[in-house]
């Protein structure tokens, strides 16, 4: 019995750890400042993915990991953004992004005379999340990015099957005896 309640406590523990990551807002992945050292698209998926591996192997339960599908990227000054995205201009120290739809944001602040950026985990959110400046260097750009689905190995689904085999079996047994019984 107290290895029955031990179980049910850490299932508890464990469920409620959970949903308090999922209630959470935004987690800063990088509070130490870090960044890449340029922001393309490979550079910054690269980069992103190490900042979670380190998050992961610190905080569990573990973010979606890898990386590896850039939702869309808002550069400053672009007349257009994805519905439902703003757009913004020179000097911008806040945005205003709806989340939900991406699981992670990068936010790059200043230009070329020296850059920070950010990257938040906000799979979890809904509606938005406001994110400010960390200096006083305006918003380059915002990028999203959402977690590779993956995708079962053969191995694995080989596996599964055969261990499926043996309810294939007992189905069809039952059927079987079923059948010649006299109604």
């Amino acid at each position: 019995m107290r290895i029955m309640q031990k179980m049910a406590m850490t299932v508890t523990a464990v469920v409620i750890g959970f949903s308090v990551l999922q209630a959470n807002a935004s987690i800063l992945l990088n509070p130490s400042g870090s960044s890449p050292a340029n922001s393309g698209t490979g550079t910054i998926e690269t980069w992103l993915d190490g900042l979670i591996s380190t998050y992961n192997g610190a905080n569990n339960p573990d973010l979606p990991y890898p990386v590896g599908n850039e939702a869309f990227r808002v550069n400053q000054g672009d007349a257009t953004a994805p519905t439902g995205y703003p757009t913004f201009g020179a000097n911008a120290l806040r945005i205003t992004l709806p989340v939900g739809s991406y699981n992670y944001v990068v936010l790059h602040w200043g230009g070329s005379g020296g850059h920070v950026c950010q990257a938040y985990y906000v799979g979890a959110d809904t509606g938005s999340d406001t994110f400010n400046a960390p200096a006083k260097k305006g918003l380059s750009w915002y990028d999203t990015f959402t977690p590779v689905s993956p995708v079962p190995e053969p191995t694995t689904m080989i596996v599964g099957g055969l261990l499926l085999l043996p309810v294939g079996g007992s189905v069809l047994r039952n059927l079987r005896r079923n059948r010649k019984q006299p109604a």
